[in-house]
């Protein structure tokens, strides 16, 4: 099982919501999903972040011990 870490790095970056909606083209309401972990964003939508992020897709996501 993944979490996602997105929340965790805006914050760490100093960015709102608002803005990585802007370098990701992401509507904010998806944004919100993913940060509040109310969605799973895809492999494609992980590497807009990550690379608005400037970070590697893999830090997005942690795995999480069963």
């Amino acid at each position: 099982m993944t979490m996602n870490r997105l929340k965790d790095l805006l914050t760490r970056k100093g960015l709102t919501q608002a803005e990585i909606s802007r370098r990701t083209g992401i509507d904010t309401y998806r944004v919100s999903r993913y940060v509040n972990r109310c969605a799973n964003p895809s492999p494609s939508t992980l590497a807009k972040f990550a690379k608005a992020l400037g970070v590697k897709p893999a830090e997005l996501v942690e795995e999480v011990a069963q």
